[in-house]
């Protein structure tokens, strides 16, 4: 007899119902939704009735954050429904939680600008705050100190608090990741995006050629908000004939705005995986995009390709 059929005979002994969840009280509450004991759903219910507890919950969508509860929820019905025994859903939770929690000092210490003994936060995060201590203007360390907070999740999927962890509190650990690099991409374009309204564009000559970068690098991490990639777009079109943006910022932000929407790109610098391989997005006049490459100084795009490894 399966496993969902006992527990069903058992229910039907005992006449007891299925746990309900708590969804309303848990979603005022992120520590409530943290240590809820999602385990009890398994009562009565396959994996997949578990899963669907939480349907009302905002569903996956660039273009929103779901809430400290809301990915707490997710994440507790999830493991519940994927762990194999009760002692190893508590394992992956506790083991989760404590990576988590390295991964937080970790962060800290390195945009501290103190050795977070992680390779990825030490080799890139001190370049950033290096940056922005030599910044010519407030607007460019702004930017390049958020910039580092930026990448610090980007950078720490593969950590020393990552080896070991079994699948449940590995989902745990990556689930903040994701949660952390949703949240600063919204935060980090809505107050650039001020700031552009009140001092335009960080420019080469008046914020330096990194503040340009780390503005565009936010820009591109900026998928959730169309309109304001596309109005950026514009003004990259004429400030990079003026020598005052990285041609490349344009080359890649016009492909970027072209294939969100479902158009041929131009440079061909977007691109996924793909059975094993990375492909480039649809392409507009394949035949002369090095030609067009070259004018924005990237390299020709055989080149570029090779230069990404993706899983079998």
């Amino acid at each position: 007899m399966s496993r969902s059929a006992t527990a069903l005979v058992a229910l039907v002994l005992t006449g007891a119902a299925p746990v309900d969840l708590p969804l309303d009280s848990l979603l005022k509450s992120p520590e409530a939704a943290r240590t809820f004991d999602y385990w009890r759903l398994r009562e009565g219910r396959d994996p997949q009735a578990i899963k669907a507890l939480g349907s009302t919950i905002t569903a996956d969508d660039d273009r929103v954050c779901r809430s400290d509860a809301e990915r707490e929820i997710k994440l507790g019905l999830q493991t519940a429904a994927e762990a194999p025994s009760r002692s190893q859903w508590q394992a992956d939770r506790t083991a989760g939680a404590e990576a988590v929690r390295l991964y937080d000092a970790a962060r800290d210490k390195a945009l501290a600008g103190q050795p977070s003994g992680a390779k990825g936060l030490d080799e890139n995060l001190p370049v950033y705050l290096a940056q922005s201590r030599a910044a010519k203007t407030s607007l460019g360390r702004e930017l390049l100190r958020r910039m580092a907070a930026e990448q610090a999740p980007m950078v720490s999927w593969s950590a020393p608090w990552t080896e070991g962890l079994a699948d449940g509190a590995q989902l745990r650990l990556f689930a903040v990741l994701e949660h952390e690099q949703c949240v600063n991409a919204h935060a980090n374009a809505e107050w650039l995006k001020g700031e552009i309204a009140k001092q335009g564009w960080p420019t080469i000559s008046r914020d330096g050629a990194e503040a340009d970068k780390a503005a565009w690098i936010l820009v591109q991490h900026a998928d959730h908000d169309p309109q304001f990639q596309k109005d950026v777009l514009e003004r990259l079109t004429a400030l990079r004939t003026k020598g005052e943006t990285n041609p490349s910022n344009y080359a890649y932000l016009h492909d970027r705005v072209a294939a969100n929407a479902g158009r041929e790109q131009r440079y061909g610098t977007q691109g996924g995986c793909k059975a094993g391989q990375w492909t480039v997005k649809p392409l507009e006049d394949p035949a002369n995009v090095d030609r067009r490459r070259a004018d924005v100084g990237l390299k020709p795009l055989a080149d570029y390709v090779a230069l990404f490894r993706c899983r079998a």
